[in-house]
Protein backbone atom coordinates (compact mmCIF):
# COMPACT_ATOMS: atom_id res chain seq x y z
CA UNK A 1 0.00 0.00 0.00
CA UNK A 2 2.50 2.33 0.74
CA UNK A 3 4.15 1.66 -2.70
CA UNK A 4 0.99 2.56 -4.27
CA UNK A 5 0.98 5.95 -2.37
CA UNK A 6 4.32 6.81 -3.57
CA UNK A 7 3.20 6.14 -7.07
CA UNK A 8 0.31 8.46 -6.80
CA UNK A 9 1.65 11.07 -5.09
CA UNK A 10 4.49 11.06 -7.28
CA UNK A 11 2.32 10.50 -10.37
CA UNK A 12 -0.37 13.08 -9.58
CA UNK A 13 2.76 15.85 -8.62
CA UNK A 14 4.09 15.49 -12.28
CA UNK A 15 0.50 16.30 -13.89
CA UNK A 16 -0.12 19.22 -11.38
CA UNK A 17 3.41 20.88 -12.33
CA UNK A 18 3.35 19.22 -15.79
CA UNK A 19 -0.47 20.47 -16.98
CA UNK A 20 -0.37 23.92 -16.69
CA UNK A 21 -1.02 24.84 -20.02
CA UNK A 22 -4.21 25.96 -21.81
CA UNK A 23 -5.64 23.89 -23.76
CA UNK A 24 -7.83 24.28 -26.87
CA UNK A 25 -9.84 21.05 -28.63
CA UNK A 26 -11.52 21.03 -31.49
CA UNK A 27 -12.83 18.43 -34.58
CA UNK A 28 -11.20 18.97 -37.53
CA UNK A 29 -11.49 16.93 -40.80
CA UNK A 30 -8.53 15.54 -43.69
CA UNK A 31 -8.42 13.96 -46.31
CA UNK A 32 -7.66 10.14 -46.83
CA UNK A 33 -7.95 9.01 -50.13
CA UNK A 34 -11.26 9.52 -51.70
CA UNK A 35 -12.53 9.22 -47.68
CA UNK A 36 -12.76 12.40 -45.28
CA UNK A 37 -11.63 11.68 -42.04
CA UNK A 38 -12.94 13.16 -38.63
CA UNK A 39 -10.66 13.50 -35.78
CA UNK A 40 -10.10 15.24 -32.18
CA UNK A 41 -7.02 17.72 -31.66
CA UNK A 42 -6.30 19.25 -28.61
CA UNK A 43 -3.38 21.60 -28.19
CA UNK A 44 -2.41 24.36 -26.43
CA UNK A 45 -3.65 27.58 -26.78
CA UNK A 46 -0.22 29.59 -26.37
CA UNK A 47 1.42 30.90 -30.20
CA UNK A 48 4.15 28.38 -30.17
CA UNK A 49 5.33 25.27 -32.21
CA UNK A 50 4.95 22.14 -30.80
CA UNK A 51 5.32 18.72 -30.90
CA UNK A 52 2.57 16.14 -31.95
CA UNK A 53 0.92 12.77 -30.88
CA UNK A 54 -1.42 11.08 -33.41
CA UNK A 55 -3.69 9.08 -31.25
CA UNK A 56 -4.95 5.75 -32.39
CA UNK A 57 -7.92 4.23 -30.98
CA UNK A 58 -9.10 1.04 -29.19
CA UNK A 59 -11.75 -0.93 -30.52
CA UNK A 60 -14.83 0.83 -29.26
CA UNK A 61 -14.02 3.67 -31.08
CA UNK A 62 -13.14 7.24 -30.83
CA UNK A 63 -14.64 7.65 -27.07
CA UNK A 64 -14.84 10.13 -24.37
CA UNK A 65 -11.62 8.38 -22.92
CA UNK A 66 -9.39 9.00 -26.11
CA UNK A 67 -10.86 12.26 -26.45
CA UNK A 68 -10.09 12.67 -22.44
CA UNK A 69 -5.82 11.45 -23.58
CA UNK A 70 -5.51 13.79 -25.99
CA UNK A 71 -6.53 16.81 -23.98
CA UNK A 72 -3.74 15.41 -21.41
CA UNK A 73 -1.27 15.29 -24.11
CA UNK A 74 -2.11 18.44 -24.76
CA UNK A 75 -1.70 19.90 -21.23
CA UNK A 76 1.73 18.24 -21.76
CA UNK A 77 2.75 20.76 -24.46
CA UNK A 78 1.73 17.97 -27.51
CA UNK A 79 -0.86 18.79 -30.50
CA UNK A 80 -2.87 15.52 -29.76
CA UNK A 81 -4.62 14.33 -33.17
CA UNK A 82 -7.28 11.35 -31.93
CA UNK A 83 -7.99 9.96 -35.36
CA UNK A 84 -11.84 8.28 -36.21
CA UNK A 85 -11.10 5.24 -37.93
CA UNK A 86 -14.94 4.30 -37.67
CA UNK A 87 -16.13 7.46 -39.01
CA UNK A 88 -18.38 8.22 -36.12
CA UNK A 89 -19.44 4.90 -34.36
CA UNK A 90 -18.44 4.28 -31.14
CA UNK A 91 -19.79 1.25 -28.51
CA UNK A 92 -19.39 -0.28 -25.38
CA UNK A 93 -20.97 -3.38 -26.49
CA UNK A 94 -17.99 -6.25 -27.14
CA UNK A 95 -19.52 -8.44 -29.88
CA UNK A 96 -20.32 -4.89 -31.84
CA UNK A 97 -17.12 -3.74 -31.22
CA UNK A 98 -15.24 -7.21 -32.20
CA UNK A 99 -18.22 -6.80 -35.57
CA UNK A 100 -16.52 -2.76 -36.29
CA UNK A 101 -13.08 -4.17 -36.10
CA UNK A 102 -13.54 -7.17 -38.21
CA UNK A 103 -15.05 -4.81 -40.98
CA UNK A 104 -12.15 -2.11 -41.34
CA UNK A 105 -10.00 -1.68 -44.39
CA UNK A 106 -6.47 -2.43 -43.22
CA UNK A 107 -5.53 -0.60 -46.38
CA UNK A 108 -7.49 2.36 -45.62
CA UNK A 109 -6.65 2.65 -41.81
CA UNK A 110 -2.97 3.00 -43.56
CA UNK A 111 -3.84 5.75 -45.36
CA UNK A 112 -6.10 7.03 -42.43
CA UNK A 113 -2.72 7.24 -40.36
CA UNK A 114 -0.31 8.62 -42.90
CA UNK A 115 -2.76 11.01 -43.84
CA UNK A 116 -3.31 12.41 -40.58
CA UNK A 117 0.75 12.22 -40.30
CA UNK A 118 0.41 14.67 -43.30
CA UNK A 119 -2.15 16.96 -42.18
CA UNK A 120 -0.18 17.56 -38.63
CA UNK A 121 3.01 18.27 -40.65
CA UNK A 122 1.30 20.71 -42.49
CA UNK A 123 0.11 22.88 -39.75
CA UNK A 124 2.30 25.66 -39.14
CA UNK A 125 2.07 24.94 -35.30
CA UNK A 126 3.25 21.53 -35.48
CA UNK A 127 7.23 20.80 -35.32
CA UNK A 128 6.97 18.76 -38.65
CA UNK A 129 10.15 16.22 -37.15
CA UNK A 130 8.16 15.78 -33.99
CA UNK A 131 5.67 13.96 -34.70
CA UNK A 132 4.76 10.39 -32.58
CA UNK A 133 1.95 7.92 -32.43
CA UNK A 134 1.01 5.86 -29.63
CA UNK A 135 -2.23 3.52 -29.76
CA UNK A 136 -4.04 1.36 -26.99
CA UNK A 137 -4.96 -2.27 -28.02
CA UNK A 138 -6.21 -1.94 -32.19
CA UNK A 139 -5.03 0.94 -32.02
CA UNK A 140 -1.74 -0.29 -30.62
CA UNK A 141 -1.61 -2.94 -33.46
CA UNK A 142 -2.35 0.32 -36.27
CA UNK A 143 1.08 2.89 -34.07
CA UNK A 144 3.07 0.10 -34.99
CA UNK A 145 1.92 -0.68 -38.76
CA UNK A 146 2.52 3.18 -38.48
CA UNK A 147 6.26 3.30 -38.08
CA UNK A 148 6.28 0.74 -40.43
CA UNK A 149 4.94 3.14 -43.44
CA UNK A 150 6.29 6.59 -41.88
CA UNK A 151 9.70 6.59 -42.28
CA UNK A 152 9.77 10.18 -40.70
CA UNK A 153 7.78 9.07 -37.72
CA UNK A 154 9.65 10.17 -34.12
CA UNK A 155 8.56 7.48 -31.79
CA UNK A 156 5.60 5.29 -31.47
CA UNK A 157 4.14 3.55 -28.67
CA UNK A 158 2.27 0.38 -28.83
CA UNK A 159 -0.21 -0.19 -25.60
CA UNK A 160 -0.95 -4.01 -25.31
CA UNK A 161 -1.33 -3.87 -29.48
CA UNK A 162 -0.83 -7.06 -31.81
CA UNK A 163 2.72 -6.97 -32.78
CA UNK A 164 4.17 -7.04 -36.28
CA UNK A 165 5.75 -10.49 -36.92
CA UNK A 166 6.59 -10.15 -41.18
CA UNK A 167 10.34 -9.43 -40.53
CA UNK A 168 10.14 -7.02 -44.12
CA UNK A 169 7.98 -4.70 -42.37
CA UNK A 170 10.16 -4.80 -38.84
CA UNK A 171 13.32 -3.83 -41.27
CA UNK A 172 11.23 -0.80 -42.26
CA UNK A 173 10.71 1.01 -38.90
CA UNK A 174 12.91 3.59 -38.38
CA UNK A 175 12.06 5.17 -35.19
CA UNK A 176 12.37 4.38 -31.28
CA UNK A 177 9.54 2.07 -29.94
CA UNK A 178 7.88 1.24 -26.91
CA UNK A 179 6.00 -1.38 -25.84
CA UNK A 180 3.64 -1.31 -23.12
CA UNK A 181 2.14 -5.00 -21.83
CA UNK A 182 0.51 -6.59 -18.85
CA UNK A 183 1.78 -9.52 -17.17
CA UNK A 184 -1.97 -11.41 -16.97
CA UNK A 185 -2.22 -10.34 -20.71
CA UNK A 186 -3.85 -13.63 -22.56
CA UNK A 187 -4.33 -11.52 -25.88
CA UNK A 188 -1.12 -9.86 -26.62
CA UNK A 189 1.29 -12.10 -24.20
CA UNK A 190 4.43 -11.41 -22.61
CA UNK A 191 6.20 -14.04 -24.62
CA UNK A 192 4.44 -12.49 -27.63
CA UNK A 193 6.29 -9.07 -26.36
CA UNK A 194 9.71 -10.58 -25.54
CA UNK A 195 9.73 -12.84 -29.24
CA UNK A 196 9.24 -9.38 -30.96
CA UNK A 197 11.61 -7.45 -28.91
CA UNK A 198 14.42 -10.33 -29.89
CA UNK A 199 13.97 -9.34 -33.14
CA UNK A 200 13.46 -5.91 -33.17
CA UNK A 201 16.79 -5.97 -31.58
CA UNK A 202 18.49 -8.38 -33.95
CA UNK A 203 17.91 -6.21 -36.87
CA UNK A 204 19.45 -2.85 -34.49
CA UNK A 205 15.99 -1.71 -33.75
CA UNK A 206 15.34 0.66 -30.80
CA UNK A 207 12.59 -1.35 -28.90
CA UNK A 208 11.80 -0.20 -25.18
CA UNK A 209 9.64 -2.89 -23.22
CA UNK A 210 7.80 -2.99 -20.03
CA UNK A 211 5.26 -5.48 -18.80
CA UNK A 212 3.78 -4.46 -15.54
CA UNK A 213 3.14 -7.45 -12.82
CA UNK A 214 -0.45 -8.80 -12.71
CA UNK A 215 -1.84 -6.64 -15.21
CA UNK A 216 -4.00 -7.85 -17.53
CA UNK A 217 -5.52 -6.68 -21.43
CA UNK A 218 -6.41 -3.25 -21.60
CA UNK A 219 -5.07 -2.32 -17.81
CA UNK A 220 -4.95 1.05 -18.98
CA UNK A 221 -8.64 2.12 -19.90
CA UNK A 222 -10.46 3.02 -16.28
CA UNK A 223 -13.71 1.80 -18.52
CA UNK A 224 -12.55 -1.95 -18.48
CA UNK A 225 -14.24 -3.05 -14.85
CA UNK A 226 -12.40 -6.45 -14.79
CA UNK A 227 -8.70 -5.14 -16.43
CA UNK A 228 -8.53 -1.97 -14.77
CA UNK A 229 -4.94 -2.07 -13.02
CA UNK A 230 -5.01 1.83 -11.19
CA UNK A 231 -1.14 1.29 -10.21
CA UNK A 232 -0.50 -0.32 -13.53
CA UNK A 233 -1.51 2.58 -15.84
CA UNK A 234 -0.03 5.00 -13.67
CA UNK A 235 3.27 3.31 -13.66
CA UNK A 236 2.38 3.17 -17.74
CA UNK A 237 1.53 6.86 -18.47
CA UNK A 238 4.73 8.08 -16.28
CA UNK A 239 6.93 5.68 -18.48
CA UNK A 240 5.24 6.85 -21.61
CA UNK A 241 5.77 10.44 -21.33
CA UNK A 242 9.43 10.02 -20.03
CA UNK A 243 10.09 7.87 -23.42
CA UNK A 244 7.74 10.97 -25.46
CA UNK A 245 9.87 13.47 -24.28
CA UNK A 246 13.62 11.72 -25.13
CA UNK A 247 12.16 10.36 -28.53
CA UNK A 248 9.55 13.44 -29.36
CA UNK A 249 9.34 16.60 -27.57
CA UNK A 250 13.36 16.50 -26.56
CA UNK A 251 13.32 17.45 -23.41
CA UNK A 252 15.52 15.44 -21.98
CA UNK A 253 17.99 15.19 -25.28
Amino acid sequence: MKSTTLIFIFFFTSCLIAQTKNITSKRVQYESGNDTVYAYLSMPEEKDTFPAIILIHEWWGLNDWMKQNARSFARYGYAALAIDLYRGRTTTLPDEARKMKSELNKEQVSKDVQAAFLYLRQQQNIIPAKIGAIGWCMGGEYSLKAATIIPELASTVVVYGELVKDTSAIRAINCPMLGIFGEADGVVTPAMAKEFGMQAHSFGKQFEMEIYPNARHAFMNPNNETGYSVLAASEAWIRIFHFLEKTVSGKLE
